[in-house]
């Protein structure tokens, strides 16, 4: 089951083809939609569907958002997923769901029901019910935060424990990471974005938390993409709209598009690439969600925004360098704060 086509991602024009392109850089057609997926930063709701071979392939997929089909209260939180997801297509949306997806007993087969084998209502129907699985959990990490004691510190230093261990580990293997850097927002850095955006909630800082990875060349970029979502966030919950592009270029015949505004206070001739996710992280140690069963209807994963930011070594020299750099950056931010505070009062 082939996945809709991307929208193609902001950068220079190519001219390989895309199987040289997958070749040169080792890579699966199927790897290549998700790293495209994330740096384009469209929905997972609009995809036609990815498919799964086997339950280790799904098993996979559930680790990443953190959960485990062999832990009970798992199996019981995805099994509820289920029969809420199929209630909301019959119910809110009149649309029958197939038997073969409503009845599994094993919910890890109605990933496997999206495959090109199966007839066309069961694949319709399973992609619809994921979809709304999807949507549903991430809804239930969102409200679990208002239940249990866990503080917003505590979230930025599981987060950042997350993202460290993953760095390191593939860092051992070799992969030529320059740099890696990055955590938290002091608190005069995000009044000081806050006033300098047009949108001026809280809400609407992605990048709280961030992480910059400089790897050697433009070629690593993508390499690291897929593995960060094999091994650290799933492709499911990059937030869309949210993806910025002006480095790596995938050949794609879909027209250029890139609908995040640029940071009005960048460098000229600055050039990034940087993407937002919701890291899924496990609560169990903040609090004893064995004795709460009136909150396994939720499970036991929340959620952290966290921003990340590759880029090769040599438009990381460029970056750092005259009008690009950061110091010039947090100037011109300032002065525009000021502009805006002086505007309504005139001269």
């Amino acid at each position: 089951m082939k996945s809709a086509p991307p929208r193609a991602i902001r950068g220079p024009v190519v001219s390989n083809t895309l199987r040289s392109w997958l070749n040169r850089l080792g890579m699966q057609p199927r790897e290549l939609e998700v790293v495209r997926h994330v740096l384009a930063g469209d929905s997972v709701v609009d995809w036609r569907g990815l498919e799964f071979q086997s339950h280790a392939d799904v098993d996979a997929v559930l680790r990443l958002n953190k959960l485990d089909w062999n832990s009970p209260r798992d199996a019981r939180y995805l099994k509820h997923l289920l029969d809420e997801s199929v209630r909301f297509l019959e119910g809110t949306l009149r649309q029958k769901v197939a038997r073969e997806v409503a009845e599994v007993s094993d919910v890890r087969d109605v990933f496997l029901l999206t495959g090109p084998k199966e007839r066309r209502a069961v694949r319709t129907s399973a992609c619809h019910t994921l979809k709304v699985m999807n949507t549903i959990n991430h809804m239930n990490g969102r409200e679990l935060l208002f239940h249990v004691p866990i503080s917003e510190g505590d979230l930025v230093q599981l987060a950042q424990a997350e993202v460290r261990r993953v760095v390191e580990a593939v860092r051992q293997t070799g992969f030529p990471i320059v740099s890696f850097e990055g955590g938290e927002k002091t608190r005069e850095a995000l009044v000081l974005k806050l006033l300098a955006k047009r949108e001026t909630l809280a809400a609407q800082v992605y990048d709280k938390i961030r992480f910059r990875l400089v790897v050697e060349e433009v070629d690593d970029i993508p390499a690291i993409v897929l593995h960060l979502t094999q091994h650290l966030f799933p492709f499911n919950y990059v937030i869309p709209g949210q993806s910025q592009n002006e480095i790596v270029a995938i050949p794609s015949s879909e027209p250029e598009s890139n609908d995040r505004p640029l940071n009005e206070s960048s460098g000229p001739t600055y050039k990034h690439l940087d993407f937002v996710v919701d890291l899924p992280l496990r609560i169990d140690p903040y609090a004893n969600l064995e004795q709460t069963p009136e909150l396994e209807r939720l499970g036991s994963v929340v959620y952290a925004m966290v921003e990340f930011q590759v880029v090769d070594r040599k438009n990381a020299l460029a970056n750092e360098s005259g009008q690009n750099s950061h110091e010039a950056y947090k100037e011109r931010q300032r002065e525009r704060v000021l502009e805006r505070l002086e505007r309504p009062f005139g001269d």
